[in-house]
């Protein structure tokens, strides 16, 4: 497969403790191969023990039981948080391996740290990268891991029970009851002898109890490592989680942020339109005086139209105007006639022309 499901190994404080990522889908088969590989086939060896523990986020124990199920490529619980499985040879602990579920961080710890990588990893690894390719996605994950040659994490402990190292039993030698005649030479060689013995036991009963102090003070040094590295994946997931929540926190400031800003922009167009309406009410009121004025004249001028003495006068003013009317239609007749007269005349005078004392006379008589 082009990118491998599971990276590479990243070694820790120490030789005896590595961790490497998994993914989303490599996650559930690592337990898986571990649940069948170590707590149900390892575990049936002689002298040895496996201990496989599920734990939710508050560590209490889950009793998931899903090894006598078959394999299937999701959570068997979702309150599972982490889980445990130790490898113990003659009550002595070889290896502890934890897979934490929401960081998808395999843990590796023990004395048998280094062998268990060399031995037991890479194939592991290849067997469940090859089933989580595509084109082998209805390999079974259970035949696949017990097809493997049997477990090779190294059964032996650290210290060999059964080469224990006891001081030597150091035989006392008395002196013999003899008589006087016996040799007293002897004494001093066997006494320097004893001295030695007693020497070199204690010598090496301080050795080993030296070597055993050291081996608790690292015990406990590993021990509190162990804690400790198990605080900080705890403290990371914590951390992790606490990133996740900021994210949302700042996601919500925004939006936050963009609806006051909506809700500023809005009330500043509200108050835009308040002063508009404001300035039509002022021009309304202002317009409604006039039009109070003008509509009071033309109730007025209504009521002058109506009263009987304004019609009498208009009647009057009608009468006279017809009258004047008249006289200058009357006018406009005398003069026509005239016109018609003088110029019929001038056609006469023409044929007939009279002396000038006759025309001159019948001039001054039509004028009159």
């Amino acid at each position: 497969m082009a990118q491998s499901e599971t990276s590479d190994l990243q070694n820790t404080c120490d030789d005896k403790q590595i961790t490497f990522d998994l993914s989303k889908k490599s996650v559930w088969y690592w337990r898986r191969a571990l649940l069948l590989r170590y707590y149900i086939d390892l575990g049936k060896f002689p002298n040895v023990n496996v201990k496989w523990s599920d734990y939710d986020k508050s560590s209490k124990i889950l009793n998931l039981h899903d090894d006598e199920r078959p394999f299937e490529e999701k959570t068997p619980s979702q309150s599972l948080n982490k889980s445990t499985v130790q490898v113990f040879h003659h009550n002595t602990k070889l290896i502890t391996i934890t897979i934490y579920y929401s960081t998808k961080r395999c843990l590796v710890q023990g004395n048998s740290c280094q062998k268990w990588v060399e031995k037991e990893f890479f194939d592991l690894k290849e067997c469940i990268n090859n089933c989580i390719k595509e084109d082998n996605s209805k390999i079974n994950i259970d035949n696949v891991i017990r097809q493997l040659q049997n477990s090779n994490i190294p059964i032996e402990a650290e210290y060999n029970e059964n080469e224990e190292t006891t001081p030597k039993q150091i035989e006392e030698t008395t002196p013999k009851q003899i008589d006087g005649s016996s040799d007293e030479s002897l004494r001093p060689q066997n006494d320097k002898n004893n001295n030695e013995n007693i020497k070199q036991n204690n010598n090496l009963t301080n050795t080993m109890n030296t070597e055993s102090e050291n081996q608790h003070v690292l015990y406990a040094f590993h021990s509190l490592e162990n804690k400790l590295i198990d605080c900080h994946l705890q403290y990371s997931e914590k951390i992790d989680h606490l990133a996740t929540l900021i994210i949302i926190m700042e996601e919500k400031l925004i939006l936050q942020a963009k609806e006051q800003e909506e809700l500023r922009n809005k009330n500043m167009e509200l108050s835009k339109i308040n002063k508009r309406l404001a300035n039509i009410e002022e021009h309304v009121n202002k317009n409604s005086i006039d039009i109070a004025r003008a509509t009071s004249t033309i109730e007025k001028s209504v009521s002058d139209i109506r009263n009987p003495a304004y019609d009498k006068e208009q009647s009057e003013k009608l009468s006279k105007i017809q009258d004047t009317l008249t006289k200058v239609e009357k006018l406009c007749a005398t003069v026509i006639t005239n016109t018609v007269e003088d110029k019929q005349k001038e056609k006469n005078q023409t044929y007939d022309k009279p002396s000038t004392n006759q025309s001159h006379e019948q001039i001054t008589t039509g004028s009159k």
